[in-house]
């Protein structure tokens, strides 16, 4: 787990490969209402996808993310997207899974093209 306040760089993927972790993921420690988005740019997003892809690490990102981030973060093709609050009834990590919101989801990322949604 890699903390996107820390602002992590991809050149830390290689070293965790070597290590012999399966996978790696960016999610934000603090749960302060800032996001994954508000913390990392795209560049940066995609800069670690692709490194974890090319050293074989399954590869996450998470943080306070919305139904409305999936198109934009599936483009960086991580193995998946962690959602809590996002997912849950009104929004609030503290509530239940909301299944409007999930199914929601599961209609975007079905809508994804083949390439974005794998």
């Amino acid at each position: 787990m890699l903390f996107a306040e820390d602002a992590p760089d991809a050149g830390l993927v290689p070293a965790l490969a070597a290590a012999g972790f399966a996978g790696a993921m960016i999610d934000t420690a603090g749960k302060d209402g800032r996001r994954l988005t508000d913390l990392l740019d795209p560049a940066r997003l995609a800069a670690f996808t692709a490194a974890a892809r090319a050293h074989g690490l399954l590869s996450g990102l998470a943080g306070s993310l919305r139904i409305s981030d999936i198109a934009g973060l599936a483009r960086h093709a991580p193995g998946y997207l962690g959602f809590r609050g996002g997912l849950c009834r009104d929004g609030d990590r503290r509530r239940e899974l909301d299944p409007r919101a999930v199914a929601e989801a599961v209609r975007t990322v079905s809508a994804l093209p083949a390439r974005e949604a794998a």
